[in-house]
């Protein structure tokens, strides 16, 4: 094993944690979740009913300027005041 005096460049830790979050991915979604994911699965709810399901993964994603503008609108009532 070998190491190193330096400390990890901002690129490489970038790297890392895009292959880690695609090795995530790659877990997550799997043949068994996607046959789930365009099929749905059908499962018997407290009601007794058997439904179908269908799994989804929601995410939020904006850019900064759309983050920056939610969080002023969260933080203030009026939009008008910035």
């Amino acid at each position: 094993m070998k190491y190193y005096n330096d400390a990890a460049s901002q690129a490489v830790l970038t790297h890392c944690k895009r292959e880690l979050m695609q090795a995530i991915w790659k877990l997550l979604l799997d043949n068994e979740f996607m046959t789930a994911y365009e099929y749905g699965d059908v499962i018997e709810c407290a009601d007794g009913m058997k439904r179908r399901v269908y799994p989804r993964f929601f995410t939020y994603a904006a850019d900064y300027s759309e983050k920056c503008y939610s969080y002023l609108i969260s933080f203030n009532d009026s939009t008008t005041n910035f």
